[in-house]
């Protein structure tokens, strides 16, 4: 990759100087009307050859060891050096023809043809076949005319019978539907097969199927030749057909007996199919229509060992060889012994093809020492004597590509080796710097497509920036902006990637798969971003080895996070060879509470490399998967998150990381560090402060609501509310948290430390109510502490605007009179209880004027207060009794005969037995006004001393 990166570098400096210095070309390459060509020009004598492998041309060379390449033509992707010669890769579409000019070498691409649409398939009507002649032979001849003679003695004929029947709705299974099993010898009714858990684009046709009886043991595959479609049994079997001749998809169906198999042969047009399914008896087969080749199979894997071709297969029976149709050859037939899987696409070599197949595999053989031979996995096609077969190197990537068949893309990125890759750069790069200056954009842009192949993401958003710069119909040109996008993204610049939701990108599944990368790298392991890469995650396995190694992690670990474990799990088990998904296979591994061990285990082993992302992600994960299955604390879970956040700085993750940690201390009930590290977070992410203070203020208040429950430590108290005063947030909730606090506070008897905070919670509070409350508390703590002043001063400073609750003006109010009375404004004190008028304001009202010795205005305050709460009839209490004891002597101070007359004449005989009933009853006793009330006054006298000294007064 650091090798690419470089070259890349380099050549992109040879492009914006505008200068590019080419060798003396041995390879020669030009344009025509309908085809591009390459010349090789050979040593005297040397043999060269080429030979098309689908969208790849494998030439051979004997003497040529320096090849200089010159740039592709038209519709060649790429050309490169292999080991034995060279690789010519082709567009989509594109044919090659080849041809010797005395010392050369000219392979001609020709351009891919222009089809026009096809007509629809017209349907045909078909007549009863008893009594009628078709090709000369009468019908019951049909089939014996399309046999081959049999080399050994046939065994008993076994006849078929046909009947209607009733196909069942498609349902969504894994495995072909199995049904109960016809007798020997009949055209069996059967439910319609569904392949791979799709159902069929396309109804059976007819609604019919056919079964044929065969062991358990018997294999059997399927695939298309020319304007038939052939279903090989590896068992010989004679079968008459002749009763399928009143049906209207089996009439011209006819059986070939081989030695070793049984070959079927039914004529399908191009948008017919045929689906095997295996039934209890043997098989069934049926013709679907739609689409040529039907519902994909389950690929058949494809591998290269030792220059040996290994093909996977479930169930491989047995291999059998049967007439070409075509070629009048052989087919060489791998047979499986179970439905759904094949060879989706057609795949050549220069010594073999793989035939598409809709099951099985089968081989068309070019070399006669070819051999294809079934094993334990599949089968293995290899040369006898042994030798290394000529398969070409991008041979391995087989599988992959075939599992993108059917993705639509925009851009190119072919699947073609790093060396491949960099000559198509270099060429590029080359063909950009040669053009006049007005015509360097699209090049540039070619060459752009270039570098993000090879993933050089940072080097190709600054190309096409430039050919925006220099060219300005290139500016808003969607291609150009989709790879810059694409580009940025590679780059790690997301936000420099809006330009892939562009409308105009709409309709391509590569566009698709780019933008949910984007989301998933906005939001890691979004599951929106999964969902989508779980339907078009397999286009990147065809992708060059250096793009897909970038993507294939995120893809994986978005569809584990995202709620796509299955399709993240395919993707980790089929690219073993990609060291970047070890972390993601820890994480499927995690999700099962048996392999809990061995994901960590994995996870250790990560977090100890030298990678440091993946150092930071393995053990943050192994801390959270050891603190879910209890083998940390979330105190202990706590500190080794906490180490880590100096392991990875500066991004989302650090942010995510110090927040988690934050919660963990919280969960700890370790409030202070909890809140210190959101408000330090905070500070290094200004950008983030719409989220990150609704979460501190969330924090503060869950603090204060567990203190309730679980008081901390007065000092620990007074030390979070010192730190976080700031943090009470407006309204009711703010107004009811800062009055709680104060009142814990206050409740603490520690005046000293609360008031400085009283003032400071009072400071951070903007609400008019919650000011007044707050302030109402302040004043009554400087009254505690004997500072009146300070009191009157905090009442002023918080009195509002507006209408106060009415409990929280009477607390006001009280306040206020105590420290006006105290300042030596009586007056004021007892004028703005007067107005008050409750039982609170003129208990304290009596309380000052009583202080005072303004005995008028004590009577009258205590007379209002006793009217309050002293019940006019009924049996009264001590506190009734001290309530009237007050009157009665403030009354007698001014000589109030007639309130002393009142409480002797309608309370006296109300109130308990006690002292405070024996001091009101001597001190509302009549006086003296003879000589006879001279022993009564004396002992009133003694028993009023009595009293007082009881009562402490």
């Amino acid at each position: 990759m650091s090798r690419s990166r470089h070259l890349g570098g380099l050549l992109v400096l040879a492009l914006l100087s505008g200068s590019y210095a080419a060798s003396a070309e041995q390879v020669r390459t030009g344009n025509h009307a309908d085809f591009g060509r390459v010349v090789f020009d050979l040593p005297p004598g040397a043999s060269a050859s080429a030979v098309q492998d689908g969208a790849r041309v494998l030439v051979r060379l004997d003497g040529l060891e320096n090849l200089v390449f010159g740039p592709p033509p038209r519709n060649v992707r790429a050309l490169g050096r292999v080991s034995d010669g060279a690789e010519i890769n082709l567009v989509p579409g594109a044919r090659m023809r080849q041809s010797r000019l005395g010392n050369r070498l000219v392979v001609d691409v020709l351009d891919p043809p222009r089809l026009a649409a096809p007509e629809p398939a017209k349907g045909r009507a078909v007549a009863p076949l008893r009594g009628r002649i078709l090709h000369g032979l009468p019908p019951d001849g049909l089939s014996r005319a399309r046999e081959v003679p049999p080399v050994a003695e046939p065994g008993p004929v076994v006849k078929a019978a046909s009947a209607p029947i009733v196909v069942s709705e498609p349902t969504m299974a894994a495995k072909p539907v199995a049904v109960p099993a016809p007798e020997i010898g009949s055209l069996a009714l059967i439910a319609r097969p569904v392949v791979s858990g799709v159902p069929e684009p396309g109804p059976i046709s007819e609604n019919r199927a056919m079964a044929l009886p065969f062991a358990a043991t018997t294999g059997a595959a399927a695939f298309r030749r020319g304007d038939a479609g052939f279903v090989v049994f590896d068992e010989r079997k004679p079968i008459d057909m002749a009763e399928l001749r009143d049906n209207s998809d089996f009439f011209e169906a006819a059986i070939t007996l081989l030695p070793e198999a049984t070959q079927l042969r039914i004529p399908l047009p191009p948008q017919k199919y045929l689906v095997l399914a295996r039934t209890k008896a043997g098989w069934s087969v049926a013709i679907g229509q739609g689409d040529r080749r039907g519902p994909a199979p389950k690929p058949l894997g494809i591998a290269v060992d030792q220059g040996r071709l290994v093909v996977s297969a479930d169930q491989p029976g047995r291999v059998v060889s049967v007439p070409d149709a075509l070629t009048g050859r052989v087919v060489l037939v791998g047979t499986q012994l179970s439905a759904g899987q094949g060879m989706p696409v057609t795949r050549t070599a220069p010594e073999f093809g793989l035939l598409e197949t809709w099951q099985g595999v089968a081989v068309v053989p070019v070399a006669d020492a070819l051999r294809l031979s079934p094993v334990q996995l599949g089968f293995v096609l290899a040369l006898d004597p042994p030798r290394p077969l000529a398969i070409s190197p991008t041979m391995p990537s087989t599988a992959a590509e075939v599992a993108t068949q059917g993705f639509s893309r925009r851009f190119d990125f072919p699947g073609l080796v790093t060396e491949a890759l960099l000559r198509r750069l270099q060429s590029a790069v080359a063909d950009a710097a040669g053009a006049p200056p007005q015509s360097r954009g699209g090049r540039r842009v070619a060459a752009g497509q270039a570098m993000i192949a090879l993933g050089l993401g940072v080097e190709a958003q600054a190309l096409l920036t430039l050919a925006a710069t220099e060219d300005a119909a290139l500016a808003d040109d969607a291609d150009r902006i989709g790879l810059s996008a694409i580009a940025a993204l590679l780059a790690g610049r997301i936000a420099e990637a809006d330009g892939i939701t562009d409308p105009r990108l709409d309709g391509s599944d590569d566009v698709a798969l780019w933008r949910a990368i984007r989301l998933a790298m906005l939001d890691e392991g979004a599951p929106a971003a999964a969902a989508s890469l779980a339907t078009v995650s397999g286009l990147v396995l065809a992708y060059p080895a250096p793009l897909r190694a970038a993507l294939l992690p995120l893809l994986a670990e978005t569809l584990t996070l995202g709620g796509e474990a299955e399709a993240a799990n395919v993707l980790a088990k089929t690219n073993l060879g990609e060291p970047g998904l070890d972390f993601t296979r820890a994480l499927l591994a995690a999700r099962d509470p048996a392999r809990v061990q061995t994901a960590l285990a994995s996870l250790d082993q990560l977090a100890a490399g030298n990678n440091r992302l993946l150092h930071f992600r393995a053990a943050t994960k192994a801390i959270e998967l050891r603190l879910a299955s209890g083998a940390i604390t979330p105190n202990q879970a706590a500190e080794a998150l906490d180490r880590l956040i100096y392991a990875w700085r500066g991004d989302e993750r650090e942010m995510a990381t110090r927040l988690r940690v934050a919660e963990l201390r919280a969960d700890t009930n370790a409030w202070r560090p909890a809140l210190r590290l959101l408000r330090e977070t905070a500070e290094l992410w200004p950008d983030a402060a719409a989220t990150l203070q609704p979460r501190l203020v969330a924090t503060f208040m869950r603090a204060l609501a567990t203190e309730q429950v679980k008081p901390l430590p007065p000092l620990e108290l007074l030390a979070l509310a010192e730190e976080n005063a700031d943090l009470i947030p407006l309204g009711e909730a703010g107004r009811t948290l800062s009055g709680r606090l104060a009142d814990r506070l206050i409740a603490l008897d520690l005046p000293q430390r609360a008031v400085p905070l009283l003032t400071r919670l009072l400071g951070a509070t903007q609400d008019g109510t919650a000011r007044s409350e707050l302030g109402g508390k302040l004043a009554a703590m400087h009254l505690q502490m004997g500072k009146p002043e300070a009191a009157l001063a905090a009442l002023a400073d918080t009195l509002g605007v507006g209408t106060l609750p009415p409990a929280l003006l009477e607390q006001r109010t009280l306040i206020y009179a105590q420290a006006a009375h105290e300042v030596g404004q009586h007056d004021n004190a007892v004028a703005v209880l007067e107005a008050l008028d409750t039982e609170a304001a003129v208990r304290l009202q009596a309380q000052l004027q009583e202080a005072g010795k303004n005995w008028p205005g004590a009577t009258k305050a205590l007379h209002r207060l006793a009217s309050m709460t002293v019940p006019t009839d009924g049996t009264l209490n001590d506190d009734h009794a001290k309530t009237l004891l007050r009157l009665a002597s403030a009354a007698a101070q001014i000589g109030a005969n007639d309130t002393l007359g009142q409480i002797r004449i309608r309370d006296l005989a109300r109130l308990p037995a006690g002292k405070s009933t024996d001091l009101i009853r001597l001190i509302t006793s009549s006086p003296v006004q003879k000589v006879a009330d001279l022993p009564r006054a004396a002992q009133e006298a003694q028993n009023m001393s009595a009293a007082v000294k009881g009562l402490g007064l």
